[in-house]
């Protein structure tokens, strides 16, 4: 009987990093990776992942609030980078969260950042609802995990 791989071990997102073929990503630091959806929900739909392989939101705990606050900074870094426009200018026109499971695509963590929210159109519209119980914005995401040890 052959060998079965692990989820890491056939991750599309960990393949992404550790390859990052044709210099697909945009941005990385030793705990982070910034890249593009390959199916954008908008004109700018950024993907940033923790480079070490956690499932999703719910394998989170509090000792990942500093995680979760630099995906959200990075990321937010990156589409100012993008847009050449302070991020000020751009936070009200931006759809920001973590999908909870169902809804997960791709079993590693991932916080979508989709700029301009306006683009979003038909079922990509209700899949990307701000502040819904399956879209979680990175602030609510912390504010729950840090509640978990209360």
């Amino acid at each position: 009987m052959g060998q079965r791989q692990s989820s890491v071990d056939c991750c599309i997102f960990c393949d992404k990093v550790s390859q990052n073929k044709e210099g697909q990503l945009l941005r990385k630091t030793e705990a982070i990776a910034v890249f593009s959806d390959h199916k954008p929900a908008s004109s700018i739909h950024l993907l940033v992942i923790p480079v070490e392989h956690i499932k999703d939101i719910t394998s989170l705990d509090s000792r990942h609030c500093d995680l979760v606050s630099e995906m959200f900074s990075e990321g937010m870094e990156e589409l100012s980078k993008i847009l050449d426009r302070p991020l000020k200018s751009v936070e009200g026109e931006t759809l920001i969260g973590f999908h909870r499971p169902p809804l997960t695509s791709v079993d590693h963590l991932h916080l979508h950042i989709i700029y301009p929210k306006s683009e979003v159109r038909g079922l990509k519209n209700i899949k990307y609802i701000a502040n819904s119980p399956y879209f979680l914005h990175p602030h609510q995401l912390n504010k729950k995990l840090s509640n978990l040890h209360k």
